[in-house]
């Protein structure tokens, strides 16, 4: 399989997300094409406020969550898991903000930061099946998100007459 097959195969699946993840991952690629990176959407979602990311222990099962407070977007990931998982479920976090999916909380950063342990976070925002059609589009979306990002990552790796070449075809 060549560079153009793995961009159209992307390009096809991201075709079949759900309308509102169709439209986010069409924005992200519209701001910043081959440049899509998770500090860039970070960069993005901060444009409405800070994201402060944490690592703590979580029960088995559970692998992050995100919460809206009035000051700043708090995501939690579990710290004892690998890279790949951390990527990928801090891209799913990202998901719900970038999919309006969390409404925001009457607390400042402050009021909580530390002292309510996360487990309780966790059991107040009630989000722990992947059943729901929110973790479905969350989940959709982050997959999609991080098959690009390495994508782009590939073709920023490769000389310039190859990613040209590549790209043509792709533009064919």
């Amino acid at each position: 399989m060549t560079g153009s097959d793995n961009m159209v195969n992307v390009e096809r699946l991201a075709k079949s997300l759900p309308l509102p993840c169709h439209r986010v991952y069409n924005n992200l690629l519209n701001l910043f094409g081959d440049s899509l990176s998770i500090s860039n959407i970070i960069d993005y979602v901060e444009l409405q406020k800070p994201v402060i990311v944490d690592y703590s222990s979580m029960d088995v099962g559970r692998t992050g969550l995100v919460i809206s407070l009035t000051d700043v977007y708090y995501i939690v990931i579990r710290e004892d898991i690998n890279n790949k998982r951390k990527t990928m479920t801090l891209l799913h976090e990202l998901s719900h903000i970038l999919l309006n999916h969390i409404k925001t909380e009457n607390f400042l950063w402050n009021d909580i930061a530390k002292q309510i342990p996360i487990n309780i976070l966790y059991d107040h925002i009630n989000t722990d099946t992947y059943a729901s059609p929110l973790e479905l589009e969350a989940e959709s979306l982050a997959t999609v998100l991080d098959i690009k990002i390495r994508q782009c990552e590939y073709l920023a790796s490769l000389p310039t007459i190859v990613r040209d070449s590549i790209k043509r075809e792709y533009q064919k």
